[in-house]
């Protein structure tokens, strides 16, 4: 839902694209901003070790997705939207495969009453 919203709003201002007017809100720069994270995410692969020797590849290194709330009733992100964060991060760092590690509670993280750590390793891979 969220996206078809997103989507109906950059229909619109492109079809009113020949109006002159300048619209500058963190709003908007938050909206691009998520519509690149999640196109990002959509190519990265997420493979197994075994499934990533299929591919010539180049080590990128591992990365970390931490999790927060400041609040111990607030619900922490699924390991499902962790791995997208991963993948954000991979491709951010030049990469388009990732392996998953683990995700593990943490304590001792800034403001965080409660916060779960990440890991995977990313990767550049030949398709």
């Amino acid at each position: 839902m969220r996206l078809f919203v997103i989507f109906s709003l950059i229909t619109f201002l492109v079809s009113c694209s020949s109006a002159s007017f300048k619209v500058s809100t963190n709003a908007n720069e938050a909206i691009l901003s998520s519509i690149s994270r999640s196109a990002a995410s959509n190519h990265v692969l997420d493979l197994s070790y075994q499934d990533l020797h299929q591919y010539n590849f180049v080590a990128l290194g591992m990365i970390e997705s931490i999790g927060c709330t400041s609040d111990y009733n607030n619900f922490l992100p699924s390991d499902s939207q962790m791995r997208q964060k991963l993948a954000i991060e991979t491709a951010q760092n030049g990469g388009n495969a990732m392996v998953f590690s683990h995700c593990r509670s943490a304590t001792g993280y800034n403001d965080c009453k409660k916060a779960k750590v990440c890991k995977a390793e990313s990767f550049r891979v030949e398709l």
